[in-house]
């Protein structure tokens, strides 16, 4: 016989001020215990063992304990083993890899952070497609199995620089960490693995000529001229991200200035624009009821939801496919695309004598080493 309990440690509080809960699981004045999430203090009903309704995720934190009490505590009262341990490995055990990856995402998507979630979705998907044994328990990982990821990732021939197979098992790991916090632990010795070597990332960038041919290209297609356009309005402000410029709104700008928070990082910088961004704003005026340039159409107070960011997604695919255009006509013998925008003005202020520092600021790059690359 044994008893299943759900207790909140207060006196294992961690440097973020919030507490562990945990299963506890005693057999034969033996204990176990399972972490499963951390919350602050304030938030935990020591009288009804459960979150309170004033936490954002009470229901999430709830509907957990209720789904673990249901699955543990007739295997603590009925349990004969010696090591209590043992209820908690007997569910760990099928909590498979896309298990863990499945839990991360929902748990992004009800924060509402869209971009994070495409991340680990692609992710899903990369396994299913690389015929990776997904359905491994997370604490039955090896080195073997890691090594087979990154091994099939590499093989991928759109996946230039070993930077990009990186990120992918970083994004893997965090997908673990987080089930880890929810009770599953996984093989942690399975992540130590030598470090990749050799290939770094090609940074294209435009050249002046280039650039020039962009400026004085012509079409007889007027979405391809809007793409053509919102790409040099991305270098000439300094060489803002896509979705900062799909998003600019004619209330950001002025004669004298443009000024608009960034999507990412919320800062504000006040550019001054040369003629020949004033020359394409003249081009546009009108043609849409918020935005500079009419692609989006949402309206900018549904900027937190995830049909405004798939709009926003949708939009950038349609700016790289009509670039794809004017790469063929003016034989760029690499793939144009609105990100090599943020390049080419690195370079062009690295040339004009800017130091690093003043670039990752205009770049709102959120380290130096991110710019140097």
């Amino acid at each position: 016989m044994g008893t299943f309990s759900i207790t909140a440690h207060f006196h294992r509080i961690d440097k973020l001020g919030k507490i562990p809960i945990c299963a506890t699981h005693i057999h034969n004045r033996i204990s176990a215990a399972r972490t499963l999430f951390r919350i602050e203090p304030k938030y935990w009903d020591s009288v009804k063992s459960q979150v309170r309704k004033t936490h954002v995720n009470h229901v999430e934190y709830n509907n957990k304990l209720s789904d673990f009490k249901s699955k543990y505590e007739s295997l603590a009262i009925n349990f004969n083993g010696s090591d209590p341990r043992r209820i908690f490995d007997i569910q760990a055990s099928k909590f498979s890899v896309m298990d863990a990856i499945e839990l991360k995402k929902k748990n992004i998507q009800k924060q509402g952070m869209f971009a994070s979630e495409r991340k680990y979705i692609n992710l899903m998907n990369k396994i299913l497609q690389y015929k990776i044994n997904g359905a491994i328990a997370v604490a039955e990982l090896s080195q073997g199995w890691v090594l087979d990821f990154r091994r099939k990732i590499q093989m991928d021939e759109r996946i230039t620089a070993n930077t990009t197979v990186v990120k992918m098992v970083v994004t893997l790991k965090a997908a673990l960490n987080e089930a880890d916090m929810f009770g599953y632990k996984y093989n942690r010795s399975a992540f130590d693995v030598p470090k990749l070597k050799g290939t770094s990332e090609v940074r294209n960038k435009l050249n002046t000529d280039q650039i020039i041919g962009i400026i004085k290209y012509q079409s007889n297609n007027q979405h391809v001229e809007l793409a053509r356009d919102i790409f040099i309005t991305q270098i000439i402000l300094w060489g803002k991200r896509i979705s900062d410029v799909l998003t600019l709104q004619q209330a950001h700008v002025s004669k004298d200035s443009v000024s608009k928070p960034s999507n990412k990082t919320k800062k504000s910088t006040e550019i001054r624009p040369p003629q020949l961004f004033l020359k394409i704003l003249e081009k546009y005026i009108g043609k849409s009821k918020w935005y500079v340039f009419p692609m989006m159409t949402l309206d900018p107070k549904y900027s937190k939801t995830k049909k405004y960011f798939n709009q926003k997604s949708s939009c950038t695919a349609l700016v790289n496919k009509r670039l794809k255009v004017i790469q063929h006509d003016l034989n760029i013998p690499f793939r144009l695309t609105t990100h090599i925008a943020r390049h080419t003005f690195a370079h062009l202020a690295d040339i004009s004598g800017a130091d690093s520092r003043e670039i990752q600021g205009m770049l709102e790059h959120s380290s130096l080493e991110q710019t140097e690359r």
